[in-house]
């Protein structure tokens, strides 16, 4: 028979966790059921549930089996994940290739994708999965070309945190000549079960520029 219950754990510390029962040994151990915690792995001959555990709840059947029979126990284990933290690289600008600058729209070169620093699972914090959304923020020093809202075209990717598009708006970038540009200051905010964190923090600014230039203008890589 089982003998006591599984603690909790916390995704920052090795998870160690001791399936216990009575009879005689030895005494083999295994999962039928169920998933451990992800990162963790059992010892089929002492029962104990050792790693690097992912945040979550899970829930399992061991079986416990000697020379004499066996006998199986569910067990449910909380994991505590951790919750957004992440910066994001600097902002490159998108184009909109405009033939006066004005209107008739007629192509629009794609924004550069950029995400969470280094772009990659790795370089920010996080238990996945984390959902990405942006919105409007209003910038410190207000500019002649600072534009309200949210470039048309462009959107986060929900999954990655990417940004990228075909800006196709230019009526949201002011019309004051070659090389108009808007400067669009947004917020982007992560989310997943333990948390929620909006980049950037309370006094900065991020930022994304826009231009419109007219068709056929050289326009270095983005």
């Amino acid at each position: 028979m089982f003998t006591g219950t599984l603690p909790p754990g916390d995704e920052t510390s090795i998870y160690q966790g001791q399936i216990q029962a009575r009879g005689v040994l030895p005494i083999a151990f295994s999962v039928i059921s169920g998933s451990l915690p992800t990162g963790t792995s059992l010892n089929s001959s002492t029962g104990l549930i050792i790693g690097n555990p992912i945040g979550g709840n899970y829930t399992f059947v061991i079986k416990a089996e000697n020379v004499y029979g066996s006998v199986t126990q569910e067990f449910s284990v909380s994991i505590v994940g951790i919750s957004p933290l992440f910066t994001y690289d600097t902002l490159l600008y998108g184009v909109v290739d405009n033939p006066d600058c004005t209107t008739d729209l007629i192509t629009a070169i794609p924004y550069s994708d950029i995400g969470p620093t280094g772009s990659n699972v790795g370089s920010y914090l996080g238990t996945p999965p984390i959902t990405w959304s942006w919105e409007q923020d209003s910038p410190i020093d207000p500019v002649a070309n600072f534009v309200s809202g949210i470039p048309d075209g462009i959107s986060v990717d929900p999954s990655t945190g990417k940004l990228s598009g075909f800006p196709n708006n230019d009526a949201q970038i002011p019309n004051t000549g070659f090389g108009n540009y808007g400067l669009f200051s947004v917020k982007i905010r992560g989310t997943n079960a333990w948390g929620t964190y909006v980049y950037p923090p309370s006094g900065y600014v991020l930022q994304i520029q826009m231009y419109i230039y007219p068709s056929g203008t050289p326009v270095g890589p983005l």
